[in-house]
């Protein structure tokens, strides 16, 4: 397991693209299941995981699909081909939540095993101005945003 040893900071003096335009680059280039299964049992996935937080709460949701189905985590998913990490960070944020970060803080990097793929994740510390969830079919109708402990 790595861990990056800098942190890179985003904030709003920077432009954010708007979700709608990240969304739609990220329609393109699906890959065939049956191919893609191959890909996950030769090579690790890379992929952003979110710690979003709105007011000293943590958002967590419960997942509806594989890896870790049923269980509550927090917002995530797969780097797409020419995406960068802070535009694959906005993306997914925006799929499964319907949010827009205020900043966007890299944390640090890991590889998971999970039992049908191994991922390499880098994790960000995402803020966000609003708790007004608008999940996506990849969690079930339960988001909750959890107290930090000071």
């Amino acid at each position: 397991m790595g861990r990056s040893t800098q942190s890179k900071v985003i904030d709003r003096e920077k432009p954010i693209t708007h979700p709608n335009n990240i969304l739609a680059m990220s329609k393109a280039g699906w890959i065939p299941e049956p191919l893609y299964a191959q890909i996950k049992q030769n090579i690790p996935i890379p992929c952003v995981d979110l710690l979003v937080t709105h007011k000293g709460r943590l958002l967590l949701m419960k997942r509806k699909n594989t890896p870790a189905k049923g269980k509550w985590f927090s917002p995530g998913g797969r780097i797409y081909k020419n995406e960068t990490i802070e535009n694959a960070v906005k993306r997914v944020l925006f799929e499964e939540t319907g949010l827009t970060p205020t900043s966007i803080i890299q944390c640090g990097a890991m590889r998971h095993d999970w039992p049908e793929v191994q991922t390499i994740t880098v994790f960000h510390r995402v803020k966000v101005d609003s708790d007004k969830i608008q999940m996506n079919d990849e969690h079930d109708d339960c988001a909750r945003m959890h107290h930090l402990i000071q």
